[in-house]
């Protein structure tokens, strides 16, 4: 994915990282500019942009922009879908919240699982040191299955 070699900037000169960094910092506005402006706003080359582009897999900046555009709008899409606080509506009945409330759940697991995906630090990954705390957070089984699955009548 574009939005990732981005991040990563693996194998880029330090000119194509501060473009890399600016492009990432400044979505926006970096779709909108031509190449030479893209260049003067980062502080780059004009040839820097096309070998950034190229070292992509782009033939031209049209291409990357389109694909940089489209990355972006399916991450905020992504990251859209998930509505927490209107779940459900006021008139639903209990099982339906619940329902509702298990899909939300599923839904927010499998994005946060894409995420990990797709922002996958390879390497990079250090384990923890013994004075680092490393805490979980997970929905407690009286949470996910209700008080009365434990009950022992």
């Amino acid at each position: 994915m574009l939005l990732t070699q981005l991040q990563q900037k693996e194998n880029f000169s330090n000119a194509e990282n501060v473009l890399a960094s600016y492009i990432l910092g400044n979505p926006d506005t970096a779709l909108r500019l031509t190449l030479q402006k893209l260049a003067d706003a980062a502080f780059v080359s004009k040839p820097t942009v096309i070998r950034l582009y190229r070292k992509l897999g782009f033939k031209n900046y049209s291409d990357f922009r389109l694909k940089f555009y489209s990355e972006l709008a399916s991450q905020q899409k992504y990251l859209d879908d998930i509505d927490p606080n209107l779940p459900f509506g006021r008139y639903d009945s209990c099982r339906s919240v619940a329902r509702r409330i298990s899909e939300l759940m599923i839904q927010t697991i499998t994005n946060c699982y894409g995420l990990i995906l797709t922002n996958r630090p390879s390497s990079r990954l250090q384990p923890a040191s013994p004075r680092q705390t490393v805490s979980l957070f997970l929905p407690s089984a009286t949470a996910l299955y209700g008080p009365a699955a434990f009950r022992t009548s």
